[in-house]
């Protein structure tokens, strides 16, 4: 059992419109930033949000004077993201920066000998793939405008070392990392700088039913296995 005060599954959150609003006027001084701009994993114009409803945020955008598009597609597909870049276009003119978070854990801690190969697609499929299409789309139309651009890609830790358990996760993370190096190479002449972030632990839910099981093995409470599980990725 998930222990109380812990963040719920990402279709049990209740957020407020004002709470959100808050929470993205602290973050960031939106009106000192350029009206546009695309995140197609969390953020302003392609909203996509893990454990807050989209619309939440676009609300909450609009009521800090903002205008948002929020979009709905499929990151693992080229028809999908090429309709994400030409609605944002239509809506705002210009893409001037992309922030690109949009990813999927899959199953946490199964060694890859038991891993499907339907698992290994699909997270490859969106966190390699996805990050792959959305950069080639927005750089395309950020070279079509000839004023250069800003391109960042969330990766991960997990993209710099192996992790046990987590095969998968670390060679599309991987791929992400070896993506924007190459970008970076192939589009400075655009004036189009390309970067990433690789984050460390951060306490979500992308790891519950990893935790569940490790709960039930070694003989700990959820949140024991939880700790444990932060200390080891935090001595990586």
């Amino acid at each position: 059992m998930t222990p109380a005060g812990y963040l719920p599954a990402p279709l049990e959150v209740q957020a407020s419109r004002a709470s959100i609003a808050e929470r993205l006027k602290k973050a960031a001084d939106l009106s000192n930033t350029s009206p546009y701009n695309i995140r197609s994993g969390t953020g302003r114009y392609g909203i996509l949000c893990n454990g807050v409803s989209y619309l939440y945020v676009t609300d909450a955008l609009k009521a800090l004077g903002r205008e948002a598009l929020d979009i709905v597609a499929d990151i693992s597909s080229g028809k999908d993201v090429d309709a994400i870049v030409t609605k944002t276009v239509k809506k705002f003119g210009r893409i001037d920066i992309l922030v690109h978070c949009a990813a999927i854990r899959g199953p946490v801690g199964k060694p890859a000998v038991e891993l499907s190969e339907a698992d290994w697609r699909s997270i490859l499929d969106v966190n390699t793939t996805g990050a792959f299409l959305i950069s080639k789309a927005v750089a395309k139309s950020m070279i079509a405008r000839g004023e250069g651009g800003r391109i960042l890609l969330i990766a991960s830790m997990a993209g710099t070392h192996g992790v046990a358990g987590s095969a998968a996760y670390c060679v599309s993370k991987y791929g992400v990392v070896g993506l924007v190096k190459t970008l970076a190479l192939e589009l400075g002449q655009y004036r189009i700088n390309v970067n990433a972030i690789n984050p460390g632990a951060i306490i979500t839910n992308l790891r519950d039913e990893a935790f569940d099981r490790m709960s039930k093995t070694q003989g700990v409470t959820w949140d024991e296995a939880r700790q444990k599980d932060y200390q080891k990725m935090s001595a990586n």
